[in-house]
This record gives structure tokens, C-alpha cells and sequence, in this order.
């Protein structure tokens, strides 16, 4: 992690925007590892009597919601439902935060957050209205941006057409995802940020009102040296780890963890 990073957080700028590389080492109700992309693909086309090929997960997906409509959900909830939270989780949740945004539908980081978070916490939706955050930073706001496994009326954004949806009608809190990240410093961890409907808004707002964002951080095991260069033309600077990376960094740079009035008074001296 970067100097820059730990200024962002003892100033309360730091935005979290987590992906499933985020939730990797969290255990769901089976206490399984939480399935990748790939194995959820393959879970699905298995259930639903297709031989899976290697497809990605969205064209999966849309093939077996055709075939199996709601009846999809519950092998959903098998998978992301009342999951144990990871190490690494429950040292993020001893954090406050201004915000967290999460690209998940499972609910391992909520369960951490709702018995370490020092901030009460609030459950917003995509399509949730939009509140301003507390400005002493007695309250968290967060934002599942692709839906939630306990939320099966809100549905999921996993295939191209859900995208589409909502490319054409914006969720609230994708539009202030957009606004946050001009005015805040972000650091997704575990997502390679393969998100046209973040980019969208992005683009929107920068062209709207001619924001320029600052340095923002990608944490993911890897990137080839052509992503790194792709994240670099987005202002963005790529850090090769983990969550539990990150989390380990938190407790040797913070062997006293921040609290929220610590960032009210530095952000509201």
C-alpha cells in the first residue's frame, strides 16, 4: 500500500469499492469457499441440465434464469446466504468508512459489519434513495451496486441484458457511485473493474460538469502489463495483493484503529 492510501484514510477520504476477489477467502452456509465466477457458472449450467463449456458467467446466467426463472434464487442463497465473514473482513469492519460500495450479492462483509463496525450500519440498494452521508460519520452507507442475495425482488445484474437494463434506467446509487468518486479517494480490491455501468456513470458525470477525478488504487493478485497500462489512462494505480493483504497493512499502520469522531474532527477541524 501507498502513503498516499493511509493519508486518505486518518482524513475519512477513503472509498472502498469491493469485488468477489474481495469475498474469495469468506465461507457460505456450507462453509464452503464462496464460488468464483466460473464455478457459479458452472453450478448453474449443471442444475439447469446444460454441459457447460467454459461460457462466462453472464451468458450462464441469462441461459439458466430462461430456463429455471425464479427457481434459479435458492441456488443462489446456497451459495451467498449467511456466510462467515473472513479475517480480513472483520478487520475492515472495525474501520469506519465515509462509504463502501460492493459489486457482491453475498452478505459475508454485511455479518462483519453488523458485529465490529463502530458506525451503525444502513443496507442500500441500487435502487435505494440516496442519502447524504453523516457528516461525523456515525452512520455507513453500504451500497450493494449488483443486487443482494437476501433482495430476491430486486433481482441481480449478472447478464447482458440486466446491464442493458440498467444502462438505459440508472440506479440512484450507480449515479452517486459516480459523484463519490470525484470526491473521494477509491480503492477497489478484488475486481479488475470489468463494469460498464460504473464506467457509464463515470463518463456521464465527468462529461456533465468536467470533473476530474484523482489517483485512485486497484488491488488484485495480478494484472498483465497492458491492464496496468489500461488502469494507468484512468488515473488508476494497480497494487498486486489481497484483501487480506490490505487487511494485514491496516493493523501494522493502524495498531489503533481510527474512530469516527478521529475522522469528523479531521475532516470538520
Amino acid at each position: 500500500m501507498t502513503p498516499l492510501i493511509k493519508h486518505a484514510i486518518e482524513n475519512g477520504k477513503l472509498v472502498l469499492l469491493l469485488g468477489a476477489g474481495a469475498s474469495a477467502d469468506s465461507l457460505n452456509q456450507q462453509r464452503a469457499t464462496l464460488p468464483t465466477g466460473d464455478e457459479l457458472a458452472e453450478r448453474l449450467a449443471g442444475e439447469a441440465g446444460f454441459a457447460y463449456s467454459g461460457e462466462p458467467l453472464p451468458v450462464v446466467y441469462a441461459a439458466v434464469k430462461a430456463q429455471l426463472g425464479d427457481s434459479v434464487w435458492p441456488l443462489l442463497e446456497v451459495s451467498f446466504a449467511h456466510c462467515v465473514p473472513s479475517k480480513a473482513y472483520k478487520v475492515l469492519a472495525h474501520f469506519p468508512w465515509p462509504r463502501v460500495y460492493t459489486l457482491n450479492i453475498d452478505d459475508a462483509f454485511e455479518v462483519a459489519l453488523r458485529e465490529f463496525s463502530p458506525q451503525r450500519l444502513n443496507i442500500r440498494q441500487r435502487f435505494d434513495r440516496v442519502k447524504d452521508r453523516h457528516p461525523l460519520y456515525e452512520e455507513l452507507e453500504y451500497v450493494k451496486l449488483n443486487g443482494c442475495v437476501h433482495r430476491q425482488s430486486d433481482g441481480v445484474i449478472f447478464s447482458a441484458q440486466e446491464y442493458g437494463a440498467a444502462s438505459a434506467s440508472p440506479p440512484l446509487w450507480y449515479q452517486e457511485l459516480a459523484e463519490d468518486y470525484f470526491r473521494y479517494v477509491f480503492l477497489f480490491i478484488g475486481t479488475r473493474l470489468n463494469e460498464p455501468l460504473f464506467f457509464h456513470q463515470i463518463e456521464r458525470h465527468r462529461s456533465s460538469v468536467g470533473a476530474v477525478e484523482g489517483t485512485g488504487y486497484v488491488v488484485t493478485r495480478e494484472a498483465t502489463e497492458i491492464e496496468k497500462q489500461s488502469l494507468a489512462s484512468l488515473r488508476l494505480q494497480h497494487i498486486s495483493g489481497t484483501l487480506s493483504n490490505f487487511a494485514e497493512w491496516l493493523e501494522r499502520e493502524f495498531p489503533q484503529v481510527p474512530t469516527p469522531w478521529d475522522f469528523a474532527s479531521s475532516s470538520l477541524p
